[in-house]
């Protein structure tokens, strides 16, 4: 899924897991319920990207442009990519 949409993996980052969430924050994020954001949450994510899906859309900001060749605006896009990297590996 990351290699057809042009995503790296979130592990790849070197910003991973430095965000500031309240628990309701990484509850919103957290896709498979475990309380960590994690594999599972990005494979959920992943499939979602790029596509009208309001659970995967946790940033108010929209992308009006490309990325990656991909024109996701109005739709699960980088920057609610950019929450899910941010809260990399944290728990609640």
């Amino acid at each position: 899924c990351a290699q057809q949409k042009g995503l790296k993996l979130p592990t790849e980052y070197d910003f991973k897991g430095s965000g500031s969430f309240s628990a309701m924050g990484l509850k919103k994020i957290d896709a498979n319920g475990n309380k960590v954001i994690d594999d599972g949450d990005f494979i959920a994510f992943c499939n979602a990207y790029c596509t009208v899906n309001s659970t995967f859309d946790f940033s108010p900001m929209g992308y009006s442009g490309s990325f990656n060749g991909l024109n996701c605006a109005g739709k699960v896009d980088v920057y609610d990519y950019n929450q899910l990297i941010y809260a990399w590996g944290k728990s609640y």
